[in-house]
């Protein structure tokens, strides 16, 4: 779905939440010591968010430069090929006791 559906009620609750938050805006404007303070925590929600992605993109820039790509990707790492399963048939042949016949 490329359009997203938002619902009447969903778009008054944020017109509501923000009608909140510019009340508060404009309480700290007028010098308030209260509503500097909601304003100052409300605002360390988005330097935290901005600190969060910058350490993710900085971490994952280091591991797309430092870590070398695979030849051969989708193998398995422990170097087994299809042939060489404990569960082969050949394999499992070779280790079964004989069978009991009378």
């Amino acid at each position: 779905m490329l359009i997203p559906r938002y619902s009447i009620r969903w778009l008054l609750g944020l017109t509501t939440f923000s009608a909140g938050i510019s009340l508060i805006l404009s309480y700290a404007v007028r010098d308030r010591a209260w509503a500097i303070g909601i304003m100052a925590g409300l605002w360390m929600f988005v330097v935290i968010g901005v600190l969060y992605v910058t350490a993710f993109l900085g971490a994952w820039l280091i591991s797309r430069l430092t870590v070398a790509p695979k030849k051969n990707a989708g193998e398995s790492p422990f170097g087994v090929g299809l042939s060489e399963t404990p569960f082969s048939a050949a394999k499992a042949r070779a280790d079964s006791p004989p069978p009991i016949t009378g």
